[in-house]
């Protein structure tokens, strides 16, 4: 699913796109915020089943002055 990974939107430039479906895989991403602070879950699934979720968050890191 890194395939999915690449496709990242340009109006949430963190992890994958909302949705990615390639074959019997679908990738999943509800993620929410801005580049500064954001925050959600990747789901994937296979043939319909998942088989893997995770939580993620981030933001933005800036040096220090």
């Amino acid at each position: 699913m890194g395939k999915a990974l690449l496709k990242v939107e340009e109006v949430r430039p963190f992890r994958g796109p909302s949705s990615f479906v390639i074959d019997d895989w679908e990738y999943s991403n509800r993620g929410e915020g801005t580049i500064v602070d954001f925050s959600g879950i990747e789901i994937i699934f296979f043939k319909g089943k998942q088989v893997f979720k995770q939580n993620f968050f981030g933001g933005l890191v800036l040096p220090k002055e």
